[in-house]
């Protein structure tokens, strides 16, 4: 966890926090029908509460923020995937581990909170306690670290649909328009998807490939060859009926105060993911003498727009 402190102008009395801490808002479960903001709310409730509390909720001057970072595989349910399968000599067991399935399908893989005797509401109080507890030994700090020098930012649109990059090897290679594949189908432990979709699917189904061009239109060898090794099982990049069914150019912002830079991206990044590009830019900026090696690069996402998860290949497997 990474927290920015902020001061007051006469630099006494704490006004706020800003959290980086990657964990999904899914403590609660699909069939929740109320509006909440789940753990990160909350945190930043609890945090709030314990600087004022004679205050009410949103009637304080100091401000709680948890936000995400790089959070496209990490789960709030820690106590792992278990079968709810009534009647089936597998329920109750931990769900196959490699696609979280439990008597090969998704739909009766459900991941289990901290209070899962209790609630998932129980699971939200300490998944959010949690984070608050944490930011709080931080904020009490006697070693935090000074943020000053010069503030910038940069807001620019990309066009990810057809974008040239040289890689680390020398290679020239290239973006192409988005797609969705199988394995997005089969959704998580959070959230199971439906029919015999699963989770890390690297290829395709005759009867979905069939399906799935009366959805969305048939993907050609290129882009096939693009998202290769993800099957495409909805080609949204150029579905556009009736209008855009995914976003091909995505904004993406940088905000720099003295050695301290936040990447603000439009996409879920897994742990790893988001580790390689915030080692990558770090680099970059170093290189550049925009920060020092004692610069701390911080990602938040999804932010503006959402271009759904990004992973490395290796996850892919």
């Amino acid at each position: 966890m990474t927290v920015i402190k902020f001061k007051g102008a006469s630099g006494q009395a704490d006004r706020g926090l800003l959290s980086f801490f990657p964990v999904h808002g899914t403590s609660l479960y699909e069939n929740n029908t109320l509006v909440s903001t789940d753990n990160k709310g909350m945190a930043a409730y609890l945090y709030e509460n314990f600087v004022e509390p004679a205050s009410a909720p949103g009637k304080n001057k100091f401000v709680a923020g948890f936000v995400q970072a790089n959070v496209g595989d990490t789960s709030p349910n820690t106590l792992g995937a278990f079968c709810e399968s009534p009647g089936k000599p597998y329920d109750g067991q931990p769900c196959e581990f490699y696609q979280s399935t439990c008597g090969n399908v998704t739909q009766e893989c459900h991941g289990r909170g901290p209070g899962f005797q209790v609630s998932d509401f129980e699971s939200n109080y300490l998944i959010g306690s949690y984070q608050f507890e944490g930011a709080k030994n931080i904020m009490t700090s006697s070693s935090l670290t000074s943020v000053a020098g010069s503030v910038r930012s940069v807001h620019v649109y990309i066009n990810m649909s057809n974008y040239t990059f040289t890689l680390p090897n020398g290679t020239t290679a290239r973006t192409c328009k988005p797609a969705m594949g199988y394995g997005f189908a089969g959704g998580t432990t959070d959230g199971p998807g439906a029919f015999d979709f699963k989770q890390g699917t690297t290829s395709g189904n005759p009867f979905w490939d069939l399906v799935k061009g009366a959805v969305t239109p048939v993907p050609s060898q290129e882009q096939k060859d693009c998202h290769a090794p993800k099957p495409i099982l909805l080609n949204t990049g150029e579905a556009t009926f009736p209008y855009d069914w995914q976003p091909s150019i995505v904004n993406i912002q940088m905000f720099r105060v003295g050695q301290m830079v936040i990447l603000l991206v439009p996409g879920e990044f897994t742990t790893m993911a988001g580790r390689r590009i915030r080692d990558a830019i770090k680099a970059k900026l170093v290189e550049k003498k925009v920060i020092g090696n004692d610069g701390v690069v911080l990602l938040a996402g999804p932010s503006n727009t959402y271009a759904h998860y990004i992973t490395t290949r290796e996850e892919y497997g």
